[in-house]
């Protein structure tokens, strides 16, 4: 946190809400959820389905490069869907059994776990006061 932040709206989704939010986080100093040390014990990624420009979106963090706040959100605005960043139309991540994940624009805002995650970052209490 501190210092300029770059943000990127991508000219398909710049309109939708969520991806919207998604950067805001990232203006606040969230990662995103998929680059959390412990991702592997929730998610597989697929990096040979990644489009190669783009395997670098999957990298995870070293344990001691990231603060874990909260339990892993399969509902985070952070966490991006399992199509994201396809170069072959198959999935990039998926749940430990399989499932797909929503794409950031298909969710309606941020989860619980995002809200519980801004109010431990910044020192709020419970309800943001």
């Amino acid at each position: 946190m501190g210092g300029r932040q770059p943000l990127s709206l991508g000219v398909d989704q710049c309109f939708e809400r969520s991806v919207v939010m998604h950067e805001l986080m990232h203006a606040a100093g969230f990662i995103h959820e998929h680059s959390r040390s412990d991702r592997d014990q929730y998610i597989n990624v697929h990096l040979e389905n990644a489009d190669p420009a783009n395997v670098d979106q999957f990298n995870k963090m070293a344990p001691w490069q990231n603060q874990l706040l909260s339990p892993f959100d399969y509902d985070s605005i952070m966490l991006y869907g399992s199509m994201t960043a396809s170069g072959n139309a198959q999935p990039t991540m998926l749940t430990k059994d399989g499932q797909l994940i929503p794409e950031v624009w298909e969710k309606p805002g941020l989860s619980q776990g995002d809200v519980h995650g801004i109010w431990a970052a910044y020192g709020c209490r419970q309800g943001g006061k």
